[in-house]
């Protein structure tokens, strides 16, 4: 692959965690019902996976050469499992998290690789119950590190963008993303460290399986990781997206971001250990306020909002906008600052359900509707 001239047009490719969600009580099925998931198998093949929770499913694009092919076969696999859904009386959430689901009454899935990591993680396995947007961006092995290193200072930015978790086990959570929080007790995940090369990445993941703490690169679980499947960067930062609008603004905002760090210099610069801290810093900030974080520049240190840390990372990538003919994604994003992610339209359900003397319960279904609503766009009918 090319990365250095105007040519190189990366492929891209989602992975979309939804929650299976019984359409009357809106709350997570205890166990996958068989007869969903064979006919899930026969109408989607290897674009449905179960996952390791019982009641959460991941949906599986192909790679594509642009956003809105990738858009229109995320809408047919979104319809596609909706309809199906429906037909077994159960329906599809796409969110970080259930707003009142109790993980303590989810199963593992069955699997030897699912048995392999409740046995490694235990109890943190099974309060995984949380779903993320995983995008792939495909790069050349000769870049995939010095990508990875510079991409983790917008790891905070996808998170804050996404955010679609505020509510943990019946409760406002005070975080927007709550799933970091879920996540953040698995280990060797949150943003990596920076390697000087590939050979330092390598020689860190075969030290990991020859000590047998990790059987694979799989068991890595970092907000961006190079994939161990395919040819691409991977970023699993961000909380599954209710609107598919959202997805796209994101993921069209990574592959920008992709080509232009693929197309730099190799050598990397020294990273400072303030660095590190304050994108660390950041990403606590996306998960706790969402677009409303303040961040911190990891350059220079000085404050910024959300948008102005948009409007630096996008201006330094001006050329990759042009080449991929990628403006629209930077109006798509700035949309979904201006007008807010699927947390805060959660919130603004809960509290316009209480201001009008709902119980908390009652709010909490309302919002769970709302969510499976938007997650289809309004091809399916809830009662």
């Amino acid at each position: 692959m090319d990365t250095g001239g105007d040519a190189y047009a990366p492929t891209i490719g989602i992975e979309e965690e939804m929650f299976l969600i019984d359409a009357e009580t809106l709350d997570c099925v205890p166990e996958m019902p068989e007869r969903f998931e064979r006919d899930a198998r026969q109408q989607l093949g290897s674009r449905f996976e179960r996952e390791m929770i019982s009641s959460m499913v991941e949906l599986v694009t192909s790679s594509h050469s642009s956003i809105s092919t990738l858009r229109e076969e995320t809408e047919e696999i979104r319809h596609k499992i909706g309809r199906l859904a429906a037909r077994h009386g159960l329906a599809m959430m796409a969110c970080g998290t259930h707003p009142f689901a109790d993980w303590s009454m989810q199963t593992i899935t069955e699997s030897e690789r699912y048995r392999g990591v409740a046995e490694t993680v235990q109890l943190p396995s099974k309060r995984a119950h949380a779903c993320g947007l995983h995008i792939h961006v495909a790069v050349d092995d000769s870049v995939r590190i010095p990508v990875m290193n510079r991409m983790r200072q917008a790891m905070p930015l996808f998170l804050a963008l996404s955010t679609s978790s505020p509510f943990w086990q019946g409760r406002p959570s005070g975080l927007k993303s709550y799933r970091t929080a879920v996540n953040n007790e698995f280990p060797r995940s949150g943003i990596p460290p920076p390697f000087r090369n590939d050979l330092d990445y390598c020689a860190t993941v075969t030290a990991l399986k020859d000590a047998g703490i990790v059987p694979d690169e799989s068991y890595i679980w970092w907000a961006i990781r190079p994939s161990a499947n395919y040819p691409t960067v991977e970023i699993r930062v961000c909380d599954s997206c209710t609107r598919v609008d959202d997805a796209m603004a994101i993921a069209a905002l990574y592959r920008v971001l992709v080509h232009h760090y693929a197309r730099q210099s190799p050598n990397e610069p020294p990273f400072a250990a303030a660095e590190e801290v304050l994108i660390e810093e950041n990403r606590w900030q996306a998960s706790r306020h969402g677009i409303d974080a303040r961040f911190l520049d990891p350059a220079t240190h000085g404050a910024m909002d959300v948008t102005q840390y948009l409007r630096k990372l996008v201006g330094q990538a001006a050329h990759s906008i042009d080449a991929l003919d990628a403006a629209g994604c930077v109006a798509d994003v700035t949309r979904i600052i201006a007008t807010g992610t699927s947390a805060d339209r959660q919130l603004t359900v809960y509290t316009g359900q209480i201001s009008c003397g709902a119980s908390p319960e009652t709010a909490l279904h309302e919002v769970a509707r709302h969510i499976a609503r938007e997650t289809m766009a309004h091809s399916l009918s809830l009662a």
